[in-house]
């Protein structure tokens, strides 16, 4: 190969190189940032002394209902994603509907979006 190919090969490769880190970055700066917000459970102690109407209002109806012994309640929501994780949140509710705890399993957990 003569010197003035090598050359021209050269200048390609380094023009492919800064091409490849020029996407590389730009795919970096592109990625999903993280969430930003109240976490999880930040967001469900907000929900302490609510009322059992406010919560059916913002999150619907919910999957089970479970009456205690003392006239309260545990009223439970499960949602599913896409790649097959799934989160059960419960609330529990005294007798009079006002919700007095809460608690959660499983992963990618996350309140209902408003309408």
């Amino acid at each position: 190969m003569s010197e003035s190919g090598k050359t021209t090969h050269r200048v390609l490769a380094r023009r492919f190189a800064a091409v490849a880190a020029g996407i590389a970055a730009t795919l970096a700066c592109a990625s999903t940032p993280p969430p930003s917000g109240p976490s999880y459970p930040e967001q469900l102690s907000r929900w302490e002394g609510g009322s059992e109407a406010d919560l059916v209002i913002t999150w619907g109806m919910p999957q089970e209902t479970h009456v205690l012994a003392d006239g309260g309640r545990i009223i439970e929501y499960r949602n599913s994603g896409a790649d097959g994780s799934s989160c059960t949140t419960r609330f529990t509710l005294d007798r009079s509907g006002t919700i007095v705890r809460w608690w959660y399993a499983g992963v990618s957990c996350s309140t209902p979006k408003a309408d």
